[in-house]
């Protein structure tokens, strides 16, 4: 049933606007069904073979010039790729930006480096999503050292710029990136309905980002990841969020510890020993940590005592180990006030 209604989708954008016999359409809606296959199985010599025949009657579907496209991007043909790719721009067929990618990438191949610089150009303004890609093509080596290239992907050497200096380049870009791919990160005047989370203005996310600069001197590396998730989190947007290539274990000892009672756990305290007996009747001494306590984002567990079951610890939903003890006395109290609310309801005559 679905393949069914794909193809008289595609039946019914496949023609331009001069009539198209039923006959030929249904062929065309068959071509790009079997292109999608060959696609899939990184088959591009059966995608050319597919289309090519019945790309002239399909002048407006947008999949079908995609496709072939990429069968003549994989096989190195680039004037033809580059002919499709400007064809799939004009149709805005799929993410626009990799259109124009493409074209970039096969203009460069072709040793059109200007033409290839415009449509990077293009490619940036229409939110392209990973610039890492463009740095490391091999096609855009020629352009590396082209000024605007560096400046339009923060092409830079970390070797000769400071701390202080890398980490207000890297604001900057984050401050741009923000701008020109977030869907809607700041709070306007008018109060869209799609502003979302957003909690700062334009203005207002500018001096944050400035503020933030001011105080790389002073800050850790480690805090500069936790303002930066500050202030993205301000930004109110859920795809927006930056990743450390170290993960969570950069900052697992330098947040607060957490402790079960009032005392602060020392990370040093000897264990207490306490001799158990085994199965087979002999003793054996075992150690058991004297205070219970974990980093707040390491969520190791430690060894629970066997003293009594109140002492066992267990793991709740959020993964952190907490006391029955305490889970236990505040379920009692719980129950309790039930039941005296229970009471005195009854009392009153009320049901």
């Amino acid at each position: 049933m679905l393949r069914a209604m794909l193809l008289a989708l595609i039946a019914l954008f496949a023609p331009s606007t001069s009539a198209v016999e039923p006959a030929r359409a249904a062929l065309i809606a068959r071509s790009v069904y079997a292109a999608e296959d060959a696609a899939a199985k990184h088959d591009w010599t059966t995608v050319k073979s597919v289309l090519e025949p019945v790309v002239d009657d399909a002048t407006i579907n947008g999949r079908m010039w995609q496709l072939l496209g990429r069968a003549y991007f994989a096989t190195g043909d680039w004037t033809r790729a580059r002919r499709v790719y400007e064809r799939v721009f004009e149709l805005r067929q799929g993410t626009v930006s990799s259109a124009a990618y493409s074209i970039a990438v096969c203009s460069a191949r072709l040793g059109d480096n200007a033409g290839a610089m415009a449509w990077l150009e293009r490619a940036v303004a229409t939110s392209l999503r990973s610039m890492d890609d463009a740095r490391s093509e091999e096609a855009f080596k020629p352009l590396r050292s082209d000024k605007r290239f560096r400046q339009l992907f923060s092409v830079v050497d970390p070797k000769s710029l400071s701390r202080v200096q890398g980490w207000s380049l890297d604001l900057d870009v984050l401050s741009r990136e923000i701008k020109r791919k977030a869907f809607h990160p700041f709070v306007t005047r008018r109060r869209d309905r799609v502003e979302w989370g957003a909690q700062l203005t334009e203005k207002q996310f500018d001096r944050a980002v400035a503020d933030l600069k001011s105080r790389v001197g002073r800050l850790s590396d480690q805090r500069m990841g936790l303002e930066i998730q500050r202030l993205l989190r301000r930004v109110g947007d859920g795809h927006t969020a930056s990743f450390a290539d170290e993960g969570p274990t950069a900052l697992r000892w330098t947040l607060p510890m957490l402790t079960f009672d009032s005392k602060k756990a020392s990370m040093s305290s000897r264990p207490s020993r306490r001799t158990t007996a085994s199965s087979d009747g002999s003793s054996r001494t075992s150690t058991a940590s004297r205070s219970r306590r974990f980093a707040a984002t390491s969520m190791t567990s430690s060894a629970a005592t066997t003293r009594s079951g109140r002492d066992r610890c267990c793991r709740t939903c959020c993964g952190i180990r907490r006391c029955c003890t305490r889970s236990a006395s505040r379920k009692t109290r719980k129950r309790r006030r039930l039941r005296s609310s229970t009471a005195a309801v009854t009392s009153s005559g009320c049901r």
